[in-house]
């Protein structure tokens, strides 16, 4: 089935958090979050997998199927869920995150391989056990809401060095503020070693979805969040609205700080539709995709949008045409 319109839906499925990567030969590969459509939504988070999309233009869009659920009597034996995809030394590697059924509330992160990026044929690396755990000694490992929040790995190479962040929180100061972005490196992307959180300021009880772009010399982090702590507008000077946002810093682990018109990513009649926006580079173009969380004139609730154009300025990113927000 191919889709070409701004608009990408799945018919009595949901469809949610989605990453992207760029074969050399197949083109503009699509993963997101799927699960088929009940009375209410949020148990969607429990019936998840992750699903493919392909695409030469990153405008028609062929969906592909599921290409990873969870693994019956494994680690990972629960819902599937946000993950990245790198490719190095000829190899695909898709990094998840899921949890076991006998401790449901711990989030861990877990790894396949494949030969081909689509993921038809895929080695599980961590099979019996997770690729990776939360260090307890460096991240809080029981949230006021029972859970241990470890999730949404991004991938990525900066020299001859791979470093992974992910959704995570502080051990210690105002429980809303605690919200923090992970990171591990590695030498082989099998074994890897989880260092203190990113410097970033104590605004968010969640940063949803990380990922890192580096442009000119400035690091850009976009997360997504939906709560926030106490003192959140009294710190940016903007109303917290569960969204996407970014900040910036000279240095991979910072500090991190908000520019001029941030750190909301968009103007909240944006906001308040889009969620993990990802922004995709062709030749010199940037491009954002977002998941749409509530009714719009022109998408549904839970499908996807893009693509549409953005430029960095002065530490800022400017969407081309806002007025596509309906």
């Amino acid at each position: 089935m191919m889709q070409n319109s701004s608009c990408f839906k799945l018919k009595n499925k949901y469809i949610w958090d989605l990453w992207f990567f760029k074969d050399k030969e197949d083109g503009w590969f699509k993963y997101f979050l799927e699960s088929p459509r009940t009375k209410n939504p949020e148990n969607r988070h429990f019936h998840s997998s992750i699903g493919l999309a392909k695409s030469q233009d990153l405008i028609n869009w062929k969906y592909e199927g599921i290409i990873l659920s969870p693994n019956q009597n494994k680690w990972d034996d629960t819902s599937i869920w946000t993950g990245s995809t790198f490719y190095y030394n000829n190899e695909y590697y898709l990094f998840y995150t899921s949890r076991n059924s006998k401790k449901p509330n711990e989030q861990l992160i877990g790894l396949i391989t494949s030969e081909s990026p689509d993921f038809k044929n895929y080695k599980r690396i961590s099979d019996k056990e997770p690729l990776l755990r939360i260090d307890s000694n460096l991240y809080e490992t029981n949230s006021y809401d029972g859970m241990t929040h470890f999730r949404d790995p991004y991938v990525f190479q900066e020299g001859s060095d791979f470093y992974m962040v992910f959704c995570s929180r502080r051990k210690d100061g105002e429980i809303k503020a605690r919200g923090t972005v992970g990171i591990a490196t590695s030498k082989n992307l099998i074994d890897w070693k989880i260092l203190e959180p990113l410097s970033l300021p104590k605004w968010f009880d969640n940063t949803e979805c990380p990922y890192i772009i580096k442009k000119d010399n400035i690091y850009y982090l976009h997360f997504c969040s939906n709560s926030f702590s106490d003192n959140f507008k009294e710190q940016t000077g903007s109303d917290p609205i569960p969204g996407d946002y970014f900040l910036v810093s000279k240095n991979l682990k910072g500090p991190y700080t908000k520019t001029e018109n941030g750190p909301a990513l968009f103007k909240p009649q944006i906001e308040k539709i889009a969620y993990n926006t990802q922004i995709v580079s062709q030749k010199n173009d940037h491009f954002i995709f977002f998941w749409q969380k509530s009714e719009s004139e022109l998408c549904p609730i839970f499908s996807h949008r893009g693509p549409y154009k953005i430029w960095y300025n002065d530490y800022g990113i400017s969407i081309e045409k806002e007025e596509f927000m309906k």
